[in-house]
């Protein structure tokens, strides 16, 4: 309901706001913060914490150095775009599976590993995170799951209105 309830998106954007605060700020370590934007960005890390604010879960692509020793950077990858493989016998999720459009059949969808499954795909693993949400094992449920039906209402009654001046009251 985040594109049809005003009043839902100016909180989604307003928490974002202040999550972000002003970005990366490491406390008298100058060097720690210059070595995070080294890996990525501002607008990066927007994108995360939208995505775990107005999804519940958010999830960052880690790019590997060839010899795999270290992370050189680290993006946003759309968690709408993500889908949890089957969890495994120790109770993890080896891997994600990602597609920029899964209605569209034609694609196939690209196996990623899961961050420190020690497998590697290119060079790269995701991070996925989520909201503790009882009963959910696989995603999360954001925040504000339990006002949905009030941003519905929300929408139906600006329809309504819309309506009504469209057929000339």
């Amino acid at each position: 309901r985040y594109e049809t309830s005003p009043t839902n998106q100016a909180c989604i954007d307003g928490c974002t706001d202040l999550i972000y605060g002003k970005g990366i700020k490491a406390k008298d370590n100058q060097v720690l913060e210059d070595y995070l934007y080294s890996l990525t960005t501002d607008e990066e890390l927007r994108r995360i914490i939208f995505d775990y604010k107005i999804f519940g879960n958010a999830s960052i692509q880690v790019m590997f150095s060839p010899d795999k020793s270290k992370i050189i950077k680290f993006y946003h990858i759309p968690v709408d775009s993500l889908r949890a493989e089957k969890v495994n016998e120790e109770g993890k999720i080896p891997a994600y599976y990602y597609s920029p459009n899964w209605g569209d059949k034609r694609i196939t969808p690209t196996r990623i590993p899961a961050f420190g499954s020690g497998e590697y795909e290119d060079n790269v693993q995701i991070i996925y995170f989520r909201k503790y949400s009882p009963g959910k094992f696989y995603y999360g449920i954001p925040d504000y799951y339990s006002s949905i039906q009030y941003c519905a209402t929300e929408e139906e009654i600006s329809n309504l209105h819309i309506n009504n001046i469209r057929n000339n009251f």
